[in-house]
């Protein structure tokens, strides 16, 4: 039996918390081999199982988390008498351990931050954008000499290995996330007040790169060339607001009966916007994967998404697809006006039953075997 720390400090929203949760239930419901799990978390969703044990931590600042992934975990460790065999990290970075015998510890890290693998051109001058492109890489390079890393998508490997050059490819593995397994037939659609209207759902954070600016720009110029056209569709924006710019367009063009925002929602109340809409647009510049292009794609959703390699991979299996260039308003605009095409089909979710955390652990115990 192996010792095996997940190191999961970081994950508390969005998709990073998705792949923790994904990769807890998996330990869940798997013997895998009989290992002993600890997980170190900051967040409430996780209770001691008969694989897991889950050590609850404060929430970590930026300085709170550097000290513990240079020490900390391992202070943490001699503390309670615990000696793991390899160690698992789900945000992106290692750990500074040494075992007993003065080796680094063999780790596998999940990254699942693409900012710093992109050129800077494609983001805003936010701080948060700017430590995450310019300073995380110093933390990325840190503690990795025996380390793995797992990427979600063969593009992202390319990114990952030309930005870390020191890191061998044959340390980095691609293994996509599971396709969600949902029953469709039990997720109710959402009401809404509006008849006769073609839904556009657009889920995305309020980021530049997720290229908002390019749909309201594409409304924009519809609705100077036919604005009756507009009375006909709507766009849903799962955000509370935009940005000053974006609202002052919204404002100056009236189109403020063509754009819908409902914040950020449940999981569960995603579903429903997913079962409700009629397409998904998805004109985002930087993804490490794109999950709700696999989620679209679970309801047969046609989806028109950027013309770019992270969302041809992603659906290179997938019918229901148009690829748009992500800066060009006027094919945007087109594509949205074509609203009267697209159609949902019947998916083909015969990958549902490939849970790709079994690739996942059998890195983990190759590993082990290995170290």
């Amino acid at each position: 039996m192996s010792v095996i720390l997940i190191n999961a400090t970081a994950p508390k929203t969005s998709g990073s918390l998705t792949i923790l949760k994904d990769c807890v239930l998996y330990i869940e419901q798997n013997t895998v081999k009989g290992n002993e799990y600890h997980l170190f978390t900051v967040i409430d969703d996780f209770d001691d199982s008969k694989n897991i044990k889950v050590h609850k931590l404060k929430v970590q600042d930026w300085l709170s988390r550097i000290q513990w992934d240079n020490g900390g975990l391992q202070k943490w460790c001699k503390k309670h008498n615990l000696e793991p065999d390899i160690i698992i990290s789900l945000q992106n970075t290692s750990t500074k351990y040494i075992n007993k015998i003065d080796k680094k510890i063999v780790q596998v890290v999940y990254y699942h931050q693409t900012i710093p693998l992109y050129k800077w051109s494609g983001l805003d001058h936010s701080l948060k954008l700017m430590l995450y492109h310019y300073f995380y890489p110093f933390f990325v390079n840190r503690n990795n000499t025996r380390s793995h890393y797992v990427v979600q998508l063969p593009y992202i490997k390319e990114l990952f290995c030309r930005r870390f050059k020191n890191i061998s490819p044959n340390r980095v593995t691609v293994i996509r996330p599971n396709k969600p397994i949902i029953d469709i037939s039990s997720i109710e659609k959402k009401a809404f007040s509006e008849e006769k209207i073609f839904r556009y759902l657009y889920p995305a954070t309020l980021f530049n790169y997720k290229n908002h600016e390019v749909l309201v720009s594409a409304l924009a110029r519809l609705k100077k060339e036919n604005h009756n056209l507009l009375e006909k569709i709507i766009v849903i924006f799962t955000v509370d607001k935009l940005s000053k710019n974006l609202e002052n367009n919204i404002v100056l063009n009236n189109l403020k009966s063509s754009i819908k925002l409902i914040g950020q929602v449940s999981y569960t109340e995603l579903l429903s916007y997913y079962k409700s809409a009629d397409a998904l647009l998805f004109p985002s510049k930087i993804e490490s994967f794109g999950l709700p292009l696999l989620e679209a794609s679970c309801f047969g959703l046609p989806i028109i998404a950027a013309d770019l390699p992270y969302a041809k991979e992603v659906l290179e299996n997938y019918e229901n697809k148009y690829f748009i260039n992500p800066d060009n308003t006027d094919a945007w605009a087109e594509a949205i006006q074509d609203y009267e095409k697209y159609t949902k089909i019947i998916a083909n979710n015969k990958d549902n039953c490939v849970n790709t955390w079994s690739s996942f652990f059998n890195l983990i115990d190759k590993l082990i075997k290995e170290r």
